[in-house]
């Protein structure tokens, strides 16, 4: 699925992820570790983002611990897949330098 906006056009990341799992043969474990993934990593993105709307150290504390959470979670899942010998999409990779401001 291809999403037009303002005259440009980028691929819908549900869509993506339903390509790379259906492209290749994933047993039901490796599906939900990779869909768990995706999840973290995307829990991990709104934390790190809610930091510009909030100013009350009580929230921000709340954040931090958010974001503390699915970083822990998303590389709980990410070692998991290594585990299991789960090639993830280069994209994902890019994605957690891009987090780690190593990209």
């Amino acid at each position: 699925m291809i999403i037009t906006k303002s005259g440009g056009a980028y691929m819908n990341k549900k869509y993506l992820t339903n390509i790379m799992l259906n492209h290749k043969k994933y047993s039901d474990e490796e599906r939900e570790i990779l869909l768990q993934l995706q999840s973290a990593l995307l829990e991990w993105n709104i934390a790190k983002e809610s930091f510009q709307f909030v100013s009350d150290p009580k929230l921000i504390d709340l954040i931090i611990c958010k974001e503390d959470e699915a970083k822990s979670k998303y590389l709980y899942f990410l070692s998991l897949a290594k585990s299991h010998n789960i090639t993830v999409d280069p994209s994902m990779m890019l994605e957690q330098l891009n987090a780690a401001g190593k990209w």
